[in-house]
């Protein structure tokens, strides 16, 4: 399968990609980040590569210098997305944030529910809701259009370059010191670039868009 990957630069989109490629899968990787080792495509070179089988968006976080135009080419790279799909009738699949949805965290959020915005979202959590909106209309157009909710990812670079739970724990471990944690014991499960992948494929299994959740 030649699979197409917007915001191909990033560090899930790094995993995944790796994941996809041990397959036996081809990845054909989009991104404006010019300062990357790997020679990514342009999204407007999207229209050359005509035998893709599905359009991966997983296009990460804003600049804080410059949010507004942030903003506005986030939101053109998925109607970039949108209208590729559309007009070949593939699956695009967009993966956001799981911490974008919602601000009440001790449930987990259900598949049917319709994001609104709320007053202090930052740009990058407002893209991504607009976003899902616009892929729920087009799926009642017929649109093979899926929304992919990713909560607490863990992958090898992510744990090791971010600022979560893990990433905690690892650095205490390499640092043989106490980690310490505060407030009631919790259980947390974790999902990784296998996890992701497979709800990739069942999307593109889909006949019809959908909406899921992955944590």
């Amino acid at each position: 399968m030649k699979i197409g990957l917007f915001g191909a630069s990033g560090l899930i989109a790094q995993e995944l990609s790796s994941y996809f490629e041990s397959l036996g899968h081809e990845v054909v990787g989009f991104s404006s980040q010019s300062h990357c080792k790997t020679p990514f495509n342009q999204y407007s070179d999207l229209g050359q590569h005509k035998d893709l089988e599905v359009l991966i968006n997983l296009i990460g976080g804003h600049s804080k210098n410059n949010l507004l135009s942030d903003f506005a080419r986030a939101g053109k790279i998925d109607d970039l997305g949108c209208e590729w799909s559309m007009l070949n009738d593939k699956p695009y699949v967009y993966l956001s944030s799981g911490s974008v949805f919602g601000t009440d965290l001790s449930s987990p959020i259900r598949n049917d529910y319709m994001p609104t915005l709320v007053k202090g979202l930052d740009p990058y959590a407002q893209s991504k809701l607009i976003a899902e909106q616009k892929h729920s209309t087009l799926r009642s157009l017929g649109g093979k259009v899926h929304d992919l909710r990713i909560f607490s990812y863990a992958g090898p670079k992510f744990i090791q370059l971010g600022n979560y739970f893990l990433s905690g724990l690892l650095h205490a471990a390499m640092d043989k010191r106490v980690f310490k944690v505060e407030g009631p014991d919790f259980l947390r499960d974790y999902v990784g670039s296998s996890e992701v992948a497979q709800a990739v494929f069942s999307s593109i299994r889909s006949n019809e868009g959908l909406t899921a959740n992955l944590h």
